[in-house]
């Protein structure tokens, strides 16, 4: 497990930027928040027996977080328009979900990674699936060629994504546990960056603590920092059962990490599968691979201040049946 420096201060402005963008009054401020608490549910924080608090995304709707930024990012388009996202799975699920509940039609790229539990959802929800390319990336370039008029919707670089997953995550959260402040340490599953950036420009000026998690075999945020710029494309990156968070960072979700993160944190693959069966032991939750990154974190080590409390964002449950039993087995 390790983790990475201090973020340099030519970096600050990023959270004064989206709080400051038309994203930050629509999602946070405005009418597009109020839809995204319509069309999605309030989840659960769970404590469990070693005093962690866990958000349950994992009973969201489609099953991740990644409905609240769908939902945020299609309630401003017109009807009838067309989507085209990629996804390792959960916010091709989030998109189909909000292209099915506002009338736009969406195709989905995923890449051969994506576990057979996400494609069936999107096509469930009616959404056009298509499957290229050996990882995320791959299915990501193919989505944006396919587009033509319709719309392109990143899962992470676009601000009302990232403030509709991360930015009302952080603001339900908050209000569930009276507060977060110093001492508090928040521990985020980052892929991408956008729920981090989400979360940590909410959360910016509370005095939390703030830490991300990626798997060491793939960990394009970690190494970002390290190499002090946003790595847009990480062809480095090895297999991880984490799937949801394989890929490159953006520029600005990087920018905005750089600023809200005190470092990202590597978990090993044996400890996120002792994670998941832990998790489902303990707190009776499933939890794919990606939310259980956090709890991996915490429970190999990842320490708070004393009399903080540490909180876990679990941001979906899209296990495979038959990786969960295999899991539970050891």
């Amino acid at each position: 497990m390790g983790a990475s420096g201090t973020p340099p201060s030519e970096h600050v402005g990023a959270i004064d930027r989206l709080r400051e963008s038309d994203a930050w009054r629509d999602v946070i401020e405005g009418e597009t928040g109020r839809r995204v608490r319509e069309l999605t549910r309030r989840t659960p924080v769970i404590e469990g027996p070693s005093g962690v608090l866990v958000k349950a995304e994992g009973l969201q709707r489609t099953g991740s977080f990644k409905a609240r930024g769908a939902v945020a990012k299609l309630a401003t388009l017109g009807p009838d328009r067309g989507v085209v996202t990629a996804s390792a799975g959960n916010h091709g699920l989030g998109v189909a979900y909000a292209a099915r509940a506002l009338g736009l039609r969406a195709t989905v790229v995923v890449s051969e990674m994506a576990p057979d539990v996400k494609r069936r959802g999107i096509e469930a929800l009616g959404a056009r699936l298509l499957v290229h390319g050996s990882g995320y990336d791959e299915a990501e370039a193919r989505a944006r060629e396919l587009a033509g008029d319709a719309v392109f919707v990143s899962g992470f670089d676009d601000e009302h994504v990232m403030l509709g997953n991360g930015g009302t995550t952080a603001l339900e959260l908050s209000e569930q546990v009276g507060g977060l402040g110093p001492g508090d340490l928040v521990v985020i599953p980052v892929g991408g960056g956008g729920l981090a950036s989400g979360i940590g420009a909410v959360l910016a000026g509370s005095g939390a603590r703030l830490v991300g998690v990626e798997p060491r075999a793939n960990r394009a945020m970690h190494a970002s920092f390290e190499a002090g710029a946003a790595l847009t494309s990480y062809p480095e990156g090895g297999p991880t059962l984490a799937e949801g968070l394989e890929g490159a960072v953006a520029e600005r979700t990087y920018e905005v990490c750089r600023e809200a993160l005190e470092g990202v944190v590597l978990v090993e693959e044996d400890r996120i599968r002792a994670a998941i069966a832990r998790a489902y032991r303990e707190l009776g939750l499933i939890l794919e691979p990606s939310a259980a990154v956090s709890l991996a974190a915490v429970w190999d080590g990842l320490t708070a201040a004393d009399g903080g409390r540490f909180v876990c964002i679990a941001t979906g449950s899209n296990i495979d049946p038959d990786l969960l039993d295999d899991c539970l087995r050891g």
